[in-house]
């Protein structure tokens, strides 16, 4: 007898646990297998019904329906966070708006980060300008195809 599913979101499902459980044996690769607790075992242990073959079984703290509910919620809960984030930062900068006040760019890349390599960040323009020169130098070559 099954208890009654609780109500949830219409983006959770409940599943049976079966699928996500280790039902073969590990030494003969049978089916044919019993997980069960006997009074010397210390965990859970599966037991073979076509070997002699005993083995640890997994164990999982939650239920695979609850654990996917554990990792939803865990989701929204983070998906929370970036959207009050989010919207803390609209309201800082309305804010700046507001009282004219510079932007605070404190979160941006800064100048001299890694000046040493090749790689730099440009602006549209800046790109474009700095293409054009090094086609005129010769530093490119541009070809048709």
């Amino acid at each position: 007898m099954k208890e009654p599913e609780p109500y949830r979101d219409a983006d959770i499902w409940f599943s049976e646990t079966e699928e996500e459980e280790e039902r073969w044996c590990d030494g003969c690769g049978s089916s044919r297998v019993v997980v069960m607790k006997k009074h010397s075992d210390a965990k859970y242990m599966k037991y073979c019904n076509d070997c002699p073959f005993v083995s640890p079984a997994k164990e999982v703290g939650l239920p695979t329906g609850l654990l996917k509910q554990k990792e939803i919620d865990e989701k929204r809960a983070r998906k929370q966070r970036l959207r009050a984030r989010k919207e803390e930062a609209k309201k800082r900068m309305e804010a700046q708006r507001e009282a004219k006040e510079p932007a605070d760019r404190s979160e941006e890349v800064p100048e001299d980060y890694k000046q040493e390599e090749k790689t730099k960040i440009y602006t549209r323009e800046e790109f474009h300008e700095v293409l054009t020169k090094a086609l005129k130098k010769g530093e490119i070559k541009w070809e048709d195809y």
